[in-house]
């Protein structure tokens, strides 16, 4: 069974009121499924999700970690070819002279398995401890 069924909604709701009715918001969520995003100054912060879809997230978080584990042991490619690689990607993006964008996508996940300790690593790193959204 799919929990993260997209036939329910999210309901945006402001911090303040968040924490005004968190006990409402905590009855809502575990009677009925509901979803809810909070808010602060117009931007989503938490999310708050009944339990089983957050461990579901949880289970393919690091099914997904172990995959990459799992690919990255048969790429035959060295930590310095795969960070030259990137750097080129890089310098030939037509928006290398504008500020720069983080975006987590699948060649920022690989080539961190590529270079485990070059810049795609540490931000895998940060994401994996949350501190990164």
């Amino acid at each position: 069974m799919n929990v993260t069924s997209p036939a329910i909604m999210e309901k945006v709701v402001a911090a303040f009121e968040a924490r005004r009715n968190f006990g409402k918001i905590l009855n809502l969520v575990t009677s009925t499924g509901e979803r809810f995003v909070v808010e602060k100054h117009g931007e989503p912060v938490a999310a708050v999700v009944p339990i089983k879809i957050y461990e579901q997230w949880k289970r393919e978080r690091e099914e997904f970690f172990a995959q990459m584990e799992t690919i990255a042991q048969e790429v035959n490619l060295s930590p310095q070819d795969a960070d030259r690689l990137a750097a080129e990607a890089v310098k030939g993006s037509p928006r290398s002279q504008e500020a720069m964008r983080v975006v987590l996508d699948t060649n920022v996940i690989v080539s961190r398995y590529l270079s485990p300790k070059g810049s795609p690593a540490q931000i895998l790193k940060q994401w994996k401890r949350s501190v990164l959204t």
